[in-house]
């Protein structure tokens, strides 16, 4: 089958797209930059639980929720002097807490993605130095 949509980026919001479009049967095309991330540096994110509940979906879920830093308290600073606070509340329709934290490296580490393409029959390969995984 042909895919019928393509995503540029292979970071998590990319892989997301993509395995969920996969997952409802949506023929895909995954393109990114590089071949490759290189998993160096201090980037880090906030997987929301709908984000976590739709990595659940296609299998790495829990694995990335196991990983992280739960946290269910925002706080916003300015200087010494606590501005406001947020408390999230749990949801019982899912699994998994408001919020966790965790190295944006380890969203892309080939276990993770492995999982949810195998979930969903992606096939992956590089294509001129670029990166392209397909999945129907």
């Amino acid at each position: 089958m042909t895919p019928r949509v393509a995503v540029l980026g292979n970071g998590p919001v990319g892989q997301t797209a993509a395995l969920m479009l996969a997952r409802w049967g949506v023929p895909v095309v995954l393109f990114d930059q590089r071949p490759q991330r290189d998993s160096a540096g201090s980037r880090s994110i906030v997987q929301q639980r709908d984000v976590l509940d739709a990595w659940d979906a296609v299998g790495a879920g829990r694995r990335i929720a196991g990983e992280g830093v739960t946290w269910t308290t925002a706080r916003t600073f300015y200087r010494d002097a606590e501005l406001f606070r947020l408390t999230f509340t749990a949801d019982e329709r899912s699994r998994f807490p408001p919020f966790v934290n965790i190295s944006q490296s380890r969203t892309r580490s080939p276990a993770p993605a492995r999982t949810a393409r195998r979930s969903v029959g992606c096939s992956a390969w590089t294509l001129t130095g670029r990166a392209l995984v397909t999945c129907s």
